[in-house]
This record gives structure tokens, C-alpha cells and sequence, in this order.
């Protein structure tokens, strides 16, 4: 089963640096990495070209938007996983092995929201510590985007991100189009 990670980045380089060396970390999983730059310069490609890792890297230039970058990443991936890490994340050690295991067990399951936390432990955003399903009602507390892992099959079914949510959509709804 293989993992396609789509990481939509504008504005950094070192940090994505960070985030290659958490790959490192992540076991042997089958693994691709869709970047979808939409900076104007070279910074990422530096950066993509220093990295000496085990996974399949694409890199792809798209217009400003979180969203339809990461609609233009979905449009590239191999994988039957499909997770979105910000361009400034980590993954701790063997997360995506954990992952990849839950949906070996779990066939019944289409996706898995994961807690996201700082390198000491602490949570990023107030979720909920208690394991369980997530629903509308509380969904807000179950979720943030770069804890998503999802079936592929599930995303082509629902259709991709709608680009007039998120940062860089132009609109008024600048965030909250992961949990959409």
C-alpha cells in the first residue's frame, strides 16, 4: 500500500528541509511526495535537490491557493493513502507505518485523523484526546489538516478541495477547507 503525502508550499525552503528529514525517520513505507510549489523562484528545488531520501519525489508549480494546490497534487497521485502535511510540519518517528497498519486492520475504514502535536508532545490546536469517530458535531475538535489520512478511492469519490475556500482562495473563507 502506498502513501502519496501532497504538501501545497509558498514561502519557505528550510523548514521543508525539516520535514524531508522526518521522512527519513518514517520506516520503509511505499512513499511519495506530490510538492506543489507556487513560489517564484527556485527556493524549493534547491531544497528537493539536497534531499538523498527513500521516496518518490514530484515536484509541480501551481498558481496561489492552498486549495487548488492541493487540487493539482490529488491530480498526480499514485497512492491508495493520500495525506496533506503543511510545508512547515513533521511527522514523528514511524507515524505513516502506524498509519499504514491501521488501514492493513481496518479495511471498513476510509480515513484516519490523527493528533497533531509539537516535537515535545504538546497539541498544536485543542483537539480531543479521546479516540473515536468523527462527526459534524465534533469534528472541530477530531481534526486538523496535517492529521488527515485518507483512501484515495474516498477523495476521488468526493471530488477534491473547493478552491474558493482556504488561504490564497481570494474570498472571505481564508481557512477551515480541510475540515470542508
Amino acid at each position: 500500500m502506498r502513501v502519496s503525502l501532497v504538501m501545497a508550499t509558498v514561502g519557505r525552503d528550510r523548514v521543508i528541509g525539516e520535514f524531508l528529514r522526518s521522512l527519513s525517520a518514517q520506516g520503509k513505507p511505499d512513499l511519495e511526495l506530490v510538492v506543489v510549489d507556487q513560489n517564484s523562484d527556485d527556493r524549493v528545488a534547491r531544497v528537493l535537490r539536497d534531499y538523498q531520501g527513500d521516496c518518490r519525489i514530484v515536484h509541480v508549480r501551481a498558481a496561489p491557493g492552498l486549495c487548488r494546490a492541493r487540487n493539482v497534487g490529488l491530480g498526480l497521485v499514485t497512492g491508495d493513502i493520500v495525506a496533506f502535511p503543511d510545508d512547515d510540519c513533521f511527522y514523528p518517528p514511524n507515524l505513516l507505518s502506524r498509519v499504514l497498519s491501521f488501514f492493513h486492520q481496518h479495511a471498513e475504514y476510509a480515513g484516519l485523523l490523527v493528533r497533531a502535536t509539537t516535537p515535545s508532545g504538546h497539541d498544536l490546536v485543542r483537539m480531543s484526546r479521546r479516540s473515536g469517530p468523527a462527526t459534524l458535531r465534533n469534528i472541530w475538535v477530531r481534526a486538523v489538516s496535517i492529521g488527515l489520512f485518507f483512501r484515495r478511492a474516498l477523495i476521488e469519490n468526493v471530488g477534491g478541495f473547493d478552491e474558493s475556500l482556504g488561504v490564497g482562495s481570494g474570498t472571505p473563507w481564508g481557512a477551515g477547507e480541510a475540515l470542508d
